[in-house]
């Protein structure tokens, strides 16, 4: 008897650079998102709609108000899969900051301002190294002031077309 075990490719868990992220319906298989027990779910995919996640940088100018949804990627050997995904950026040398409106004396501001594009040239970079442990990976966080606390849900919906 043999036993062969399932062929099962992951692309890393990662939170989006992008404002937002828009995926393809029909996805057999594919985006899990992390929940608030640091457990992986399986994105509910709905015919004839869209999968949109939240990244950093919406996490970044709605001060928190959006938090950025860890992802990853999973595929098993079961259906060829096929993600299409269009990423809602800033310009490169666009300075992010929260947005005046959501910041006041009881909603300070959360996230130090920074340059999407050096933000975006770093994150890029770490993609591409072993990094000793995922502190070393350059998220929204990177700028989380340290009076603040850290964002506890992730933030997902599904559009339907």
């Amino acid at each position: 008897m043999s036993h062969a075990l399932p062929l099962v490719l992951e692309k890393g868990w990662h939170a989006d650079i992008s404002a937002l992220t828009m995926l393809a319906p029909g996805q057999p298989n594919g985006p899990e998102i992390k929940g608030q027990d640091n457990e992986w779910i399986k994105a509910k995919s709905i015919p004839h709609s869209f999968t949109i996640q939240i990244g950093d940088l919406m996490e970044g100018y709605t001060n928190g108000l959006y938090n950025s949804v860890e992802n990853r990627v999973v595929v098993s050997g079961e259906k060829e899969m096929y993600l299409v995904a269009l990423a809602f950026v800033s310009a490169i040398e666009a300075t992010v900051e929260p947005l005046p409106d959501l910041v006041n004396e009881q909603n300070p501001t959360k996230y130090e301002t920074f340059n999407y594009g050096k933000f975006y040239r770093v994150r890029r970079l770490s993609n591409c190294v072993k990094l000793a442990s995922e502190n070393d990976i350059v998220t929204i966080l990177t700028f989380k002031k340290p009076t603040t606390q850290t964002p506890t849900a992730a933030t997902t919906a599904t559009v339907a077309v």
